[in-house]
């Protein structure tokens, strides 16, 4: 059972990582291209472009998130291993 534990661990962080919206959009993607090439619909252009736009999102919340723009509104301080600013 072990071993069937980490061979899914492994594929979870190998394909959603730390970002689980990204991993679920690029999938919603890759299905809708899926479809509306199956439905004869010349949908090439879908991916790369859904691609790029996740993406963006998702190091715009990144970001976001790094400034420290959260609802406080404040800045965050990050400290290194003995408690000196990084910044």
């Amino acid at each position: 059972m072990s071993y069937l534990r980490r061979f899914a661990g492994f594929w979870w962080s190998f394909v959603v990582g730390d970002d689980l919206p990204l991993a679920i959009g690029v999938g919603a993607a890759i299905g809708v291209t899926a479809v509306l090439v199956d439905s004869g619909l010349d949908a090439w252009w879908l991916l790369p472009v859904a691609v790029v736009g996740f993406l963006s999102a998702s190091l715009f919340r990144e970001l976001k998130t790094a400034r420290g723009t959260s609802a406080g509104g404040g800045r965050r301080s990050a400290r290194g291993p003995a408690g000196t600013a990084l910044r």
